[in-house]
């Protein structure tokens, strides 16, 4: 779904990195070429969202996608505080070269606050943790 919704939380995800960084974005027009591009998927296996680091080959570099499966509310309406929009910000930091403070990667089971190397580890310093 690429609803104004989505739309309206992607940009303030994106205000949300600019807020913090020496970072401006812009909406590319209709027909121009973008730097981050977002995506849906329907999957009943894997997470809720996955996005390719700058290191990738060029066809990949800048690209998000969300589960958007009606079992899976948050990424279906992502909303101010709830776990949605937390993933479009979690998400854009890895298109801009973010990685996790840990070794963990949900794509290798479900990591817990256990898996973590450091106590701040957490969502409660770093929108980057899980």
């Amino acid at each position: 779904k690429n609803t104004p919704h989505h739309q309206a939380k992607a940009k303030l995800s994106l205000q949300s990195w600019a807020d913090v960084t020496n970072i401006h974005f812009v909406d590319a027009g209709q027909g121009d070429q973008g730097d981050l591009t977002f995506g849906n998927f329907s999957s009943s296996v894997g997470g809720a969202a996955f996005a390719f680091l700058p290191d990738v080959p060029d066809a990949l570099k800048g690209q998000s996608w969300y589960l958007i499966n009606s079992s899976y509310s948050a990424n279906v309406n992502p909303a101010n505080g709830n776990y949605g929009r937390q993933t479009l910000t979690h998400e854009i930091g890895h298109t801009l070269g973010l990685s996790h403070p840990g070794d963990y990667n949900a794509g290798e089971g479900d990591p817990t606050y256990a898996d973590a190397t450091y106590a701040e580890d957490t969502r409660a310093y770093s929108v980057m943790s899980y």
